[in-house]
């Protein structure tokens, strides 16, 4: 799914707004995930205490929701790192709201998709880094660190988080998951402040900058064990997909690195 801006005339006024369409092959699964994405988009619209703009219109390839003006979280705290911890907590917030929402029906359990994603992970697991791998799976599998069921927009790194022009944050653009638990928002969340992104995307590893390492402190405090978890789980799923040799050997720097953390916090 992508999404692309445009201005429309409502009533004769003129509206902007943005586009998402369903990309790719047009299956039942691309279908069901479209459909789903854009499900996630009217709930979370629908939810007290949670900013998010609604659907406003829909076809079987697309759906119209309004563009919120203003800037993604992630450039706004660059230029005022002194609101990095008020941010983080508010983003908490969300969080709590979005865990009391049921999870829906037809998700996979969570054990079978994290089996599925590690086995798919050891694909590109460079030889060299094989041992430490199967030591680490081995050891997270023994904590037997399982979340519960529930809720989450899916994708909510921070340049999914806009900042509008009265301070106010808006979610935009969910994820469907296979299985659904509250605690993906948190892994999302901590991609964008406890590994730097920016660099990694760029086959690089170096440290977040301090406010963000501030914000992922600030996620941690709800369980660190599990955020660490989610973390490892969310960069393995880009493991899979980074586009460079440069990009997966960063990030799976990254994710052992991340491993080894949850495996010292709940130990």
């Amino acid at each position: 799914m992508a999404g692309h801006a445009a201005t429309v005339g409502l009533s004769g006024d003129p509206v902007h707004v943005v586009v998402h369409k369903l990309l790719g092959s047009d299956t039942p699964e691309g279908r069901r995930k479209f459909w789903g994405e854009m499900g996630k988009q009217m709930t979370l619209a629908r939810l007290p205490g949670v900013l998010a703009p609604p659907v406003i219109d829909a076809t079987a390839n697309e759906y119209v929701r309004p563009w919120v003006p203003g800037e993604n979280l992630e450039t706004h705290i660059a230029v005022h790192p002194e609101e990095a911890e008020q941010r983080a907590d508010e983003l908490l917030e969300i969080c709590r709201v979005l865990r009391k929402v049921p999870a829906p029906g037809d998700c996979e359990p969570l054990p079978s998709y994290v089996g599925r994603l590690v086995l798919h992970a050891r694909d590109t697991v460079e030889e060299r880094r094989d041992a430490e791998y199967a030591q680490l799976v081995g050891a997270m599998a023994k904590s037997e660190i399982w979340a519960c069921p529930g809720f989450s927009h899916g994708d909510l790194n921070l340049q999914n988080v806009i900042v509008d022009p009265d301070g106010r944050l808006w979610l935009i653009d969910p994820l469907l998951n296979p299985c659904e638990t509250p605690w993906w928002d948190i892994g999302k969340l901590l991609q964008s402040t406890y590994v730097n992104w920016a660099a990694l995307r760029a086959g690089q590893v170096e440290p977040p900058a301090p406010h963000l390492r501030a914000m992922a402190e600030r996620f941690l405090q709800e369980d660190r064990g599990l955020g660490l978890f989610f973390l490892f789980l969310v960069l393995l799923r880009i493991l899979r997909h980074a586009p460079s040799q440069a990009m997966k050997a960063a990030v799976l720097h990254e994710a052992l690195r991340v491993g080894w953390d949850h495996v010292d916090a709940v130990s």
